[in-house]
């Protein structure tokens, strides 16, 4: 257990990747012959729940595509989760959905292997959001998880779009045209 955190550390301290890890299992020998145990299950187990908590921290999508690239899915599958993350870090939110629906068909068709079978549910739980709900819904979301990372920002700019798509919607405007206020007058909007 104490070289399996010196991995991690060493991991988390000198940017190294561990791409395996033993125990040679001299208690459990018999005759001078002792077994090697491989731990690299343990160590992908450890970068899914890293992902996760850097995830819960940042929001960022992108931190898993790696892990399931890892784990046999084809990267232009697991690539849809950092197109998504690009798009909702530069506001443009109907592309991230976009992405996300695309994964989530493709987690609902397939299974997926290794330590990222272990975390489907709850990457499915993560993106839950996206497969339903309005995309004002999604905005007005989005304001307050950025409100509650300190991400003050972001939070201001999702929290003026929900309000703005919420009213383009109810006058029946087209939300995602971004020269609609240009074309109309703004004051026409509100």
């Amino acid at each position: 257990m104490v070289g399996l955190l010196s991995a991690f550390m060493l991991e988390g301290i000198r940017q190294l990747k561990v791409h395996g890890l033993w125990y040679g299992a001299l208690d459990l020998g018999e005759g001078g012959v002792a077994p090697v145990l491989q731990l690299g299950g343990l160590a992908r187990v450890r970068r899914w729940v890293d992902a996760l908590d850097r995830f819960d921290a940042s929001g960022d999508y992108g931190v898993f595509a790696p892990l399931l690239i890892e784990n046999g899915v084809e990267s232009d599958k697991a690539r849809w989760l950092e197109r998504a993350a690009f798009y909702e870090r530069t506001l443009n939110l109907p592309e991230a959905l976009k992405q996300l629906r695309k994964l989530n068909a493709f987690l609902d068709r397939s299974e997926l292997h290794g330590a990222s079978r272990l975390f489907a549910r709850t990457l499915k739980d993560r993106l839950a959001w996206s497969r339903r709900g309005s995309l004002a819904e999604h905005q007005k979301r989005l304001a307050w998880e950025h409100l509650g990372r300190s991400d003050y920002l972001r939070a201001v700019v999702f929290g003026w779009e929900a309000l703005t798509t919420k009213e383009c919607d109810q006058v029946g405007l087209p939300s995602v045209d971004y020269q609609i206020g240009r074309r109309l007058g703004a004051e026409r909007l509100f």
